[in-house]
């Protein structure tokens, strides 16, 4: 038995491979890893944190727009996840979609339809000035 080891072990050739030095991406800093580039950002966060940073962002980044941005989202909110309000008292309206795929059009012509439905019935809202669909992974075919 110990003959056929040694045998089959000299049939096996090994060689001895030098490892090299990881390459470090710039920037990178080894308590955190890799930055995650901001695009990519959006598609890993979930859609609360997605409606969050889209809130965080009509405030931040328009406010020399808007007098003020709040957040509505979940269920019940009427088509409107974030509003922004004019001076003028007039609103535009953010509605986000955060799927894993492109927004289809059969997946946003429900969002026109309750922004329709919603500024047509006595108890839902005026009509925005503007409506943006905001679509973590954009808009498809």
């Amino acid at each position: 038995m110990a003959k056929n080891l040694a045998l089959s072990l000299e049939v096996f050739h090994i060689e001895e491979l030098e490892i090299l030095e990881p390459v470090i991406p710039f920037g990178t800093d080894i308590n955190i890893g890799v930055p995650i580039p901001p695009i990519e950002r959006l598609k890993i966060m979930n859609d609360t944190n997605f409606e969050d940073m889209v809130s965080e962002w009509a405030h931040g980044f328009l406010k020399e727009k808007y007098t003020s941005v709040y957040r509505l989202g979940g269920s019940g909110d009427k088509g409107r996840d974030v509003c922004a309000k004019y001076a003028n008292g007039k609103i535009d309206i953010y509605q986000c979609k955060h799927y894993a795929k492109p927004l289809s059009p059969s997946e946003y012509i429900i969002e026109i339809g309750k922004l329709v439905y919603y500024t047509f019935i006595t108890d839902g809202y005026d009509c925005p000035e503007n409506y943006y669909i905001v679509a973590s992974n954009g808009l498809g075919p």
